[in-house]
């Protein structure tokens, strides 16, 4: 069966190519219902399997993320610590220190043990030059 059929003349009107005899189909509503049905199904089950991937890459990236959390908060938080207790005995040092700048006069740097001793327990007081 030879057929020269031409395209149709209106270009709004669907038609298929008929890979047998090269005829031109026109697309009636009953002819392209499923075609429009399959289409779409296809294109739904497509987007929920993208969907679905996206959802457990972002659930991964989640879990990932979370992770690197712990481990960060495992490594500040003692550091944090650490550094505070530096700070802590830092101020502590710098507040002896000064007191001692107050107890011990410019001119004695050098103090015998027992004055020393004395100092700390505020015995000795360093004005008086005993």
């Amino acid at each position: 069966m030879t057929s020269n059929a031409k395209a149709p003349k209106t270009a709004h009107e669907p038609t298929l190519s008929c890979p047998n005899c090269n005829d031109y189909i026109r697309l009636t509503e009953s002819l392209a219902a499923p075609l429009l049905a399959e289409t779409t199904c296809a294109s739904r089950n497509n987007w929920a399997s993208k969907d679905a991937e996206l959802a457990r890459e972002t659930e991964v990236l989640q879990q990932e993320r979370e992770k690197l959390q712990r481990g960060r908060e495992q490594v500040v938080n003692p550091l944090a610590a650490k550094c505070s207790q530096l700070v802590v005995t830092e101020a502590r040092n710098a507040r002896e220190a000064a007191r001692w700048i107050r107890l011990v006069p410019p001119d004695s740097l050098f103090l015998s043990k027992e004055k020393i001793s004395a100092c700390k327990t505020g015995i000795f007081h360093p004005e008086r030059r005993s």
